[in-house]
């Protein structure tokens, strides 16, 4: 009985040691600074964290997040020439969007009406480090505060479009 005792204390000192030991990592971890990178023509990209590869920024004209991978010390070179070149065409690929959007039927079945007057381009992202002529528009409707449509994009031209909610 003893043993098992002493078993079921070193089990539990251990157990609460290591969740202590991840709590206060965690902590830290989300206390360093995070790190930014000035990109001309897009402005400010900072990084998600000390350990993602994630980096947010946002244009000044249109008002849009953007979002590319990288590493946790910078964005991918190749993705930021791509964003460079999308948001030079910006008007062309929201209105490619917008066309994929309406003539998709997903505004009327989620009984929305089948106009762009109402969406809004929210961000434009570069996720993919390995494939980097995908990239994605979210759009937000004004009547639906719930979810954004996804257009995404290859090769400059709109191939799916999805709805998260």
């Amino acid at each position: 009985m003893a043993i098992l005792l002493v078993a079921l204390t070193l089990f539990v000192f251990y157990a609460v040691g290591r969740i202590a030991f991840g709590i206060v990592k965690y902590r830290l971890d989300e206390r360093k600074p995070r790190k930014s990178v000035e990109v001309e023509g897009l402005g400010t990209l900072t990084s998600s964290g000390p350990k993602r590869s994630l980096w947010c920024g946002r244009l000044a004209n249109p008002p849009v997040a953007i979002y590319l991978a990288g590493t946790a010390d910078e964005p991918n070179a190749k993705l930021i020439s791509n964003l460079k070149e999308a948001v030079q065409n910006l008007p062309e690929l929201r209105d490619q969007a917008l066309a994929f959007i309406v003539n998709s039927n997903e505004l009327k079945a989620l009984g929305l009406a089948q106009t762009t007057e109402k969406v809004a381009l929210e961000s434009l992202d570069f996720l993919w480090e390995e494939k980097p002529e995908l990239m994605s528009m979210e759009f937000g409707h004004s009547d639906d505060n719930n979810g954004v449509f996804r257009v995404d994009f290859e090769n400059r031209k709109p191939v799916r479009l999805g709805y998260d909610d």
